[in-house]
């Protein structure tokens, strides 16, 4: 709870006859949630440390529904929740506050504020972790021209949500060739932006460049499958270089698969004295 919402809420409460002790005694009871949430993070028990945040957010917001908190203050505390959802792995819970943080931003504040591209960002971060990537990528090619519009192409918002984009590309099964390839160009931008704006150290642009790599091989994977699936049916489909790579990695695969028959073969050949 924001400190400007707790002076609120007690100026509120105190006339309110017979409210003041119970509330007040609930509102006091935050810095020894935080305690206990120290308690457990140092004890090794960080599952405990997030139950505890769980319930303290689900009584925040309870409170402020009863109240009638101020709109803004109310989605922060369902933001606060969602996320504390999900990591504790309930993913479908965080995906629907999410969502209805997300409308509720663009009721309050409208496409361009930067509270709802935020809220954008936590929403299609949700959906990619259900593997929902076409609603994922549907909502950042919405959002993302507005990102870049309004906080810039530079800002650590606008890298993160084009990298939740590039993983919506990379992570659906039925990705083809292209969207990988969008996927690696895609990363590829916005980690040099990361590493001029941010720094190499910085760790968005050290998750940038891990999953680049990832990535990168992917595409290689792939690339080099359906090459040797064109070469297959047809070589004079390719062109030069193309047929010439084929070629190269048909070559290979026939000799590793020259070399692993040997090794098998010597495995079952009987040593001397044993036949």
């Amino acid at each position: 709870m924001t400190r400007a919402t707790r002076a609120a809420v007690l100026a509120l409460i105190a006339t309110t006859v017979g409210a003041w002790p119970a509330l007040d005694e609930k509102l006091q009871s935050y810095p020894s949630i935080h305690a206990r949430e120290t308690a457990k993070i140092k004890a090794g028990d960080a599952k405990g440390a997030r139950y505890i945040l769980v319930n303290a957010f689900q009584a925040e917001l309870s409170m402020l529904q009863r109240l009638g908190a101020p709109a803004k203050d109310f989605l922060t505390a369902q933001t606060n929740l969602a996320i504390s959802y999900g990591d504790l792995g309930n993913l479908e819970k965080a995906r629907s506050m999410e969502q209805g943080v997300y409308s509720g931003r663009l009721k309050l504040h409208g496409e361009e504020h930067p509270e709802t591209i935020k809220a954008a960002n936590n929403y299609a971060s949700s959906l990619v972790q259900l593997d929902r990537f076409e609603e994922a990528k549907s909502l950042l090619c919405k959002v993302m021209p507005v990102a870049r519009r309004v906080l810039g192409e530079n800002d650590d918002l606008t890298l993160r949500m084009k990298k939740i984009y590039a993983m919506a590309l990379y992570a659906d099964d039925g990705a083809t060739l292209d969207d990988l390839r969008e996927a690696v160009t895609t990363l590829e931008e916005i980690g040099r932006t990361a590493r001029h704006v941010l720094g190499g150290a910085h760790p968005i642009t050290e998750d940038i460049e891990d999953n680049l790599q990832n990535m990168r091989a992917a595409l290689r994977a792939r690339h080099n499958a359906e090459l040797r699936a064109a070469y297959k049916e047809d070589p004079s489909s390719l062109s030069a270089d193309d047929r010439a790579r084929a070629e190269q990695l048909l070559a290979r695969d026939a000799r590793k698969a020259a070399k692993k028959a040997a090794r098998g073969v010597s495995s079952e050949t009987p040593s001397p004295g044993t036949a």
